[in-house]
């Protein structure tokens, strides 16, 4: 990527930023897991699996201003910030249940739809 000040993030990869970094949320990136902070209270959440594949989380309320959103983007987002407009998270050993930091990596779109 070239100059940080040509960056476009997608709006949904910002609102994540914004909503996990709100003290509402915590990351534990080695594990790749996260956790509710509701109440006072430290409560893992745990994700639904889609087709026998990636993890997804609800961030807030659905009923509200909620969004499902992909765990491996979340643990991403809290170490490195909002993912770049046409970039996406990629498991580098391939398994989209393992979020551990240490296996995520970013890359443009077109270079992981070849994968």
């Amino acid at each position: 990527m070239s100059s940080e000040e040509n960056i476009v993030y997608t709006e949904k990869s910002i609102w994540i930023d914004e909503k996990i970094k709100s003290g509402r949320y915590s990351v534990d990136s080695e594990s790749g897991n996260i956790f509710s902070n509701v109440r006072e209270r430290r409560r893992e959440m745990k994700g639904n699996i889609r087709n026998n594949r990636a993890i997804y989380v609800v961030i807030g309320n659905l009923k509200k201003d909620g969004k499902i959103c992909h765990l491996s983007h979340i643990v991403w987002i809290w170490e490195n910030g909002p993912v770049p407009q046409g970039w996406v998270v990629h498991h580098i050993d391939e398994n989209k249940q393992n979020n551990s930091i240490s296996n995520l990596t970013i890359m443009p779109w077109g270079e992981h739809s070849k994968k």
